[in-house]
């Protein structure tokens, strides 16, 4: 069983991982929740042994016992390190972004990246574009999101959306929404469900802004987890790291 350390060049291609380098173990393993075993055996395999049980200490015993099986085995060939990298990247940014309260407003991934070393910066963006098309998208404001979903996506995946959510949280979110994006939803259920909505919304009278923006994280939720599952697709959205690109402002939460 071999460990390497993230700063063990042996030539200038960057080693797997190593704009993670400097994130302390414990966070790499919490980047790490809901990560098979393979993926989490690939990871470990690039840190020092001290390092390594940091990371599997925060990890599920099952997981553990699984990647520790495979780490004694010769690594997968088939397994992207650069994909693997660019989802944990992903996490990092998105976690300092909502802890910052940051959240509140539409922002250019690269504002946050503004910090790193211009190389670092560089190599972190084309990561996230080249090996997952969904993580830029992943760390901008989730009302943002959420619009862009609904201008992006076909009446099917909307609809996919909806039988998600409870109806009455779903109602939450459409009273602060304008007339065009309620009708966008309402065309995407059946007149029953529709009809329910309509009530729902008469029923709740004026949403304060706390109620609908906590709606619409919760729907976005959902939506983020049936992308990921391949059930509905990415919304059609700009590529927001061309130039004269701008985001699109998001309602305050």
């Amino acid at each position: 069983m071999t460990f390497l350390r993230l700063d063990d060049h042996v030539d200038d291609t960057p080693r797997p991982f190593s704009t993670l380098a400097g994130v302390h173990p414990r966070m790499i393993g919490t980047l790490l929740q809901g990560e098979p075993p393979d993926v989490v055996s690939a990871v470990i395999a690039e840190y020092a042994i001290g390092e390594a049980a940091a990371i599997l200490a925060v990890l599920p015993v099952d997981v553990v016992a699984a990647a520790l099986v495979l780490l004694a085995g010769p690594p997968d060939p088939g397994l992207d390190l650069g994909a693997i990298e660019a989802r944990l990247v992903a996490r990092f940014v998105v976690g300092r972004v909502a802890s910052r309260g940051e959240w509140r407003g539409a922002r250019r991934v690269e504002d946050q990246l503004e910090c790193e070393s211009g190389a670092r910066r560089a190599r972190l963006t084309s990561l996230m574009k080249s090996h997952d098309p969904h993580l830029l998208h992943a760390l901008r404001d989730p009302a943002t999101r959420l619009a862009e979903l609904v201008r992006g996506s076909d009446r099917q995946d909307l609809a996919q959306v909806v039988r998600e959510v409870r109806l009455d949280r779903f109602a939450q979110y459409l009273a602060t929404e304008d007339e065009a994006t309620q009708g966008i939803w309402m065309a995407c259920v059946s007149k029953r469900v529709a009809e329910t909505l309509r009530e729902e919304l008469e029923l709740l009278g004026e949403v304060d802004p706390v109620t609908a923006g906590l709606a619409r994280v919760a729907i976005w939720q959902v939506a983020e987890e049936l992308i990921r599952k391949g059930w509905i697709d990415i919304p059609k959205v700009p590529d927001l790291t061309e130039p004269g690109t701008q985001p699109t402002m998001a309602e305050p939460i």
